[in-house]
């Protein structure tokens, strides 16, 4: 069995995947990363550490991570209004699906290309005028 199945990836794996970034860093990156994506709460929980220490555990890329985020925005925003708003989302478990999906069947760079496309045309509709450097922010994440 390979250590991805038993679901402790070896120490070889982590460093081929990440170099010499430690799991604080890899952390506290993923959680900024959280903390400014669109449609959260800004606020990092116990809980949200905790994944983000499991998916570091578990070698998984930062860019599935940020994918993720970007793929839930881009949802989110085009979602019908017809069905009430969407609320906030209060954690990272809420990307878990999508974070495993992407393990699965990694998005394409041209479709990651689209998605920060249609999440700037989103925010122009919903903002015209503001290009703040916060709105920038999905667009560097994909990079």
């Amino acid at each position: 069995m390979n250590p991805q199945e038993s679901g402790s990836p070896s120490p070889e794996l982590l460093r081929e995947r990440y170099g010499t970034k430690a799991r604080t860093e890899y952390v506290t990156e993923l959680l900024e990363k959280y903390r400014c994506a669109p449609g959260t709460l800004a606020r990092i929980r116990p809980s949200d550490r905790r994944l983000a220490i499991a998916l570091y555990e578990r070698a998984v890329p930062l860019e599935t991570v940020e994918a993720a985020f970007l793929l839930a925005a881009v949802r989110r925003g085009f979602a019908d209004p017809a069905n009430g708003p969407v609320s906030m989302i209060r954690s990272l478990h809420y990307y878990l699906p999508l974070i495993d999906d992407l393990l699965e069947k990694p998005l394409e760079p041209t479709y990651l290309a689209y998605l920060t496309a249609k999440l700037k045309e989103l925010r122009s509709i919903k903002d015209p005028g503001n290009d703040s450097p916060a709105d920038s922010g999905a667009q560097e994440k994909t990079r």
